[in-house]
């Protein structure tokens, strides 16, 4: 007597959770190759998933680029609320949050060079939270995922202008 035992998958994605309150859910599908259908592609719902109201930060580090002013750009994936902020690392120690300046329209870090000496051979880094929805699939074949949020009826698409 034998047995086909199916060898199974593990698939683990993370995504940004997205804070707009009008995001209800997410849908997630399975994508898999399928030469029964017209497109080769079979598209399965693999789950529902409610938008969650409070954020799951998670803590990354990230080496940054040797520039001669050192001016950096806080990465688009960052979380920033009063009890998450970054943390700016040369030659592996903290550097004090009176040691550089933020401007949060643009983004931008910049180590104030009169209270911190700087030096292109510095290793800088920075530490920040990602607001991340991380979720693992046991799957029996290979396939890629797509994420879809759902956002309430209410909610009025279109372009916005912002004037600073």
């Amino acid at each position: 007597m034998s047995y086909i035992v199916p060898a199974l998958l593990k698939k683990n994605i993370t995504f940004r959770r997205l804070p707009n309150k009008a995001c209800l859910r997410y849908e997630i599908y399975g994508n898999f190759p399928d030469s029964e259908y017209a497109s080769g592609i079979r598209t399965e719902l693999l789950e529902i998933l409610e938008n969650p109201v409070e954020p799951s930060p998670c803590i990354k580090r990230v080496s940054l680029e040797q520039v001669e002013d050192p001016t950096w750009e806080l990465p688009e994936e960052a979380y920033l609320d009063r009890d998450h902020r970054f943390r700016l690392f040369q030659d592996g120690f903290v550097v004090p949050s009176m040691a550089y300046s933020f401007n949060k329209i643009t983004r931008k870090i910049t180590l104030d060079n009169t209270m911190r000496h700087y030096d292109v051979s510095n290793v800088m880094e920075l530490e920040y939270y990602r607001d991340i929805i991380t979720r693992s699939y046991t799957l029996e074949e290979n396939c890629t995922i797509t994420v879809k949020p759902i956002f309430s009826q209410s909610y009025a698409y279109g372009d916005h202008n912002v004037i600073i």
